[in-house]
């Protein structure tokens, strides 16, 4: 599975599940490092957290990019085919604005 944290722009692979009240399988030496970083203060956890995932192998900007214009190529060409259909962008922000009022 794959999750993007908000003001982390990578992504995250994740192959293994917490379960509620369980921990992560890790070794002694994990759980030790873990520990130290629990008592630093939150702004060194958010720096070092970004540190980390920058180690991990994701996709660079301009493959995020190409995976987003492949996308929109995709969105453009179901619309030409009737498969989609597009919503004039008044009506989606009228939408908004009810939910907003509520």
């Amino acid at each position: 599975m794959r999750r993007v944290y908000p003001g982390v722009a990578r992504f995250v692979r994740f192959d293994t599940i917490r379960l509620q009240g369980e921990s992560t399988i890790m070794n002694a030496r994990a759980r030790e490092i873990l520990a130290d970083i629990q008592r630093l203060p939150p702004d060194d956890r958010i720096d070092l957290v970004e540190e980390i995932l920058a180690t991990i192998d994701s996709p660079t900007l301009q493959e995020l990019d190409a995976a987003w214009a492949r996308e929109a190529e995709d969105r453009l060409a179901a619309v030409a085919r009737g498969e989609l259909q597009l919503i004039p962008g008044e009506l989606v922000f009228e939408k908004v604005r009810r939910k907003e009022t509520r």
